[in-house]
């Protein structure tokens, strides 16, 4: 325990600070996107830990899901910005990860064009959820 928090933080409980700091800046249809972007990522990696989450991971189920849905880049875009500004979040303003725990890119390829699925296992461990990860970002 950290100053009454647990030392790891998932990525709802991310979420969750940002929307709170942030929504009453926010724009009414900034706000409704910003709830969109969140409920998808907690519906898709749950109460994964924020620390091992990779990028390249992220981007490829947001690629998959892109292909699946039929997503424009713009749509695509959207929801790495919001993963990206999520952890930058969460590394700079509540210093709960390391900038080594924030590698990027966090980019789409426009050119890749996948028709996979994956199960919520599977995406967790794509994006680094694994318990190494998890070891790892307590060290």
């Amino acid at each position: 325990m950290l100053f009454g928090r647990s030392a790891t933080h998932t990525l709802p409980d991310v979420f969750r600070e940002l929307h709170d700091e942030r929504q009453h800046r926010w724009s009414r249809q900034w706000t409704i996107d910003q709830k969109n972007y969140r409920r998808y990522w907690e519906s898709r990696l749950g109460d994964m830990p924020c620390i091992g989450l990779s990028p390249r991971g992220v981007t490829r189920i947001v690629e998959i899901d892109a292909k699946k849905n039929g997503w424009s880049d713009r749509t695509i875009r959207g929801y790495l910005r919001y993963m990206k500004e999520a952890m930058a979040y969460a590394q700079t303003q509540l210093k709960w990860i390391e900038e080594r725990h924030n590698g990027g890119p966090w980019h789409h390829d426009a050119e890749r064009d996948s028709a996979v699925t994956l199960s919520r296992s599977e995406m967790q461990e794509l994006v680094g959820g694994t318990d190494a990860a998890r070891r790892d970002g307590d060290q």
